[in-house]
């Protein structure tokens, strides 16, 4: 119906609202400018225009809508809920707190504005502010589904992983196929050791993460005898977690024939030779030769298809080992100290949830969208000046293993600390290979090269933040996956300090304990 065909200001909102709420949105918005031109005062008018361009993607002119209501009637929770949330989705926090707080100072009880205030301390790292509102809104809707996922993502980011896992069951006994519910809770099922059930719920990962989880004219392999046949195996995810599962790849090579390992140009060099791998092909390869596979199967699924318990974890180390020449030449150029130890204090922001530095949020999980979840604090990654109380100890030489942008640290703090950054001279993970082999001791972020270090049972000790990874578990200081792996967790929420103060008391120790043999 054309406006001016619509009696009064009252049969023009609800005709706007019911073509809104139909979908068309230029529609609404037609009417809503109609109406306004009628009035330019009419509050509700201009909340509903503010709504037709948010669903539109006009974010700017939403907020400046959806304010004007504001300014015309304050009084009104839904408009302050609704501005927070076009802010929230600008990206403009501050302003997005102010209007959610402003709506829970007309209505106490706005259930879904303290959920999404609760989400705007989560990503601050806030999270004991942020569990609290999820909490309270929780309460005031016992079925509110996703004040229960963020509230069990805030309790897992606290490290309290059976009250997440708790909540997380809840979830799914409101959305049973909640893929990304199930993918939280695999995580949380393995970090407390629970694996068959978490290496189980661990498969609905490929609905969210890079990867390949199904092949044209090959069977997804579960397992069985494969004799004369071939079996392609799809890397996954980073490259830490390569180098932590192809451990299993020996084992799956004695149920069958012929291994075909399909991962990144990185690791071709040091894969090439690799016991339980027959053929070798890289993601990058332009030709994308076909592999003439029987079967295939995604990297992370052979310690489910494996059974893999707490206590049936392959751990037979060294499963990797350097070339012998490359590792001769690196140890041409490592000549000096006595003790060699090599740094890592930063991982690629592109290969990790918690990979950005501090003052970025960061992943730790997925939300019920399928998105990551994010947070700020407790990132993997250091400041390499976190590391100079090492460079004052007597008797070693440090020697960086860094890549990427942050290498230049090495060069920044040249003047406090005595180490050579050997990292921008690695062409390859073989060249980081070799120089782990020529260090006595590594030391890192959670990182790929701490997995590099542990598969080839160099003594490596890891950095871990309170809410650990899954596959550092839980307070433990050694590692089920490495032997020679070392743990130094970190005990309260962005204190990384007592954890470098720690690492320092063991180097020393280390040091005397070398002297005295």
């Amino acid at each position: 119906m054309p406006p001016e065909q619509i009696a009064d200001a009252a049969d023009l909102l609800a005709s706007a609202e019911k073509r809104l709420a139909d979908g068309n949105r230029k529609g609404a918005a037609e009417l809503c400018r109609h109406l306004l031109d009628q009035q330019p005062d009419h509050a509700n008018a201009w909340h509903l225009l503010g709504l037709a361009e948010y669903r539109s993607g006009n974010l700017k002119f939403a907020a400046t809508c959806i304010d004007r209501a504001i300014a015309l009637q304050s009084d009104r929770p839904v408009y302050h809920y609704h501005c927070g949330n076009i802010y929230s989705e600008i990206g403009d926090r501050q302003a997005a707190e102010n209007a959610y707080r402003n709506a829970l100072r007309e209505k106490p009880d706005f259930a879904e504005a303290l959920n999404n205030l609760g989400l705007i301390q989560f990503d601050q790292d806030r999270l004991e502010c942020a569990a609290l509102l999820f909490q309270q809104a929780v309460r005031l809707q016992p079925r509110f589904t996703n004040a229960i996922y963020n509230l069990a993502m805030t309790l897992q980011a606290l490290a309290m992983p059976m009250q997440a896992l708790s909540l997380y069951d809840r979830v799914l006994g409101q959305m049973p196929d909640s893929a990304e519910t199930r993918f939280n809770r695999a995580a949380v099922l393995l970090q407390i050791g629970m694996f068959e059930d978490g290496w189980r719920e661990y498969e609905c990962r490929f609905r969210h993460l890079p990867g390949e989880n199904s092949r044209s004219g090959c069977q997804r392999w579960d397992g069985r005898s494969f004799h004369g046949q071939r079996l392609l195996v799809l890397d996954e995810q980073g490259i830490g977690d390569t180098l932590q599962f192809i451990r299993y790849l020996p084992l799956a090579k004695e149920r069958g024939g012929t291994v075909i390992f399909k991962t990144v140009a990185p690791l071709a060099g040091l894969l090439k030779n690799f016991s339980g791998i027959d053929e070798l092909c890289l993601y990058d390869d332009k030709t994308d030769r076909p592999t003439g596979a029987d079967w295939f199967v995604p990297l992370m699924s052979l310690p489910g298809i494996f059974k893999t318990r707490l206590d049936r974890i392959p751990t037979g180390t060294p499963y990797i080992r350097p070339d012998p020449h490359k590792v001769a030449c690196w140890e041409k150029r490592m000549t000096r100290g006595p003790f060699k130890v090599g740094l890592v204090w930063a991982g690629r922001p592109t290969a990790h949830y918690k990979d950005r530095a501090s003052d970025d949020p960061v992943g730790i999980g997925l939300d019920l969208a399928g998105h990551p979840a994010t947070r700020v604090a407790d990132s993997r990654s250091r400041r390499l000046d976190f590391f100079t109380t090492l460079a004052d100890m007597p008797g070693i030489q440090l020697y960086g293993l860094q890549k990427g942008p942050d290498a230049g640290q090495a060069e920044k703090l040249a003047d406090k600390m005595d180490i050579i950054n050997l990292g921008p001279d690695f062409a390859d993970f073989a060249d980081t290979a070799a120089a782990i082999s020529a260090l006595d001791l590594v030391i890192s972020v959670d990182t790929s090269v701490a997995h590099l270090a542990g598969a080839l049972a160099k003594p490596v000790w890891v950095l871990i933040p309170h809410a650990p990874d899954w596959r550092w578990m839980l307070e433990r200081e050694d590692s089920p996956w490495y032997p020679s792996m070392r743990l130094f967790r970190q005990q309260r929420r962005g204190e990384w300090r007592p954890v470098f103060e720690r690492i320092a008391e063991a180097l020393s120790a280390l040091l005397r304990h070398q002297a005295i043999k």
